[in-house]
């Protein structure tokens, strides 16, 4: 394996999530999504990486409630999602 190859698995190790998912893509986000509506089923699932779905939650929240203040009408595709 060429240095370069070698450089380039460990950066995409550092940027996928522990289910291999890239965090904050819409992939990523119906991912999460289906595990919580599993969730709220009732279903066990594996919640193992689910601290950065609230992270991302509580930013969304936070972008919601400033473009609030500020009279934007921006929609934030997690806050769509989640909120």
């Amino acid at each position: 394996m060429t240095n370069l190859a070698r450089r380039l698995r460990k950066l995409e190790a550092g940027i996928l999530d522990c289910h291999g998912r890239i965090a904050n893509t819409p992939e990523w986000l119906e991912f999460w999504g289906d595990k919580l509506d599993q969730l709220i089923a009732g279903e066990d699932v594996d919640l193992t990486g689910a601290l950065a779905v609230v992270d991302a939650i509580i930013e969304a929240g936070e972008r919601e409630e400033a473009a609030a203040v500020a009279g934007s009408s921006v929609q934030v595709a997690v806050s769509e999602r989640f909120v």
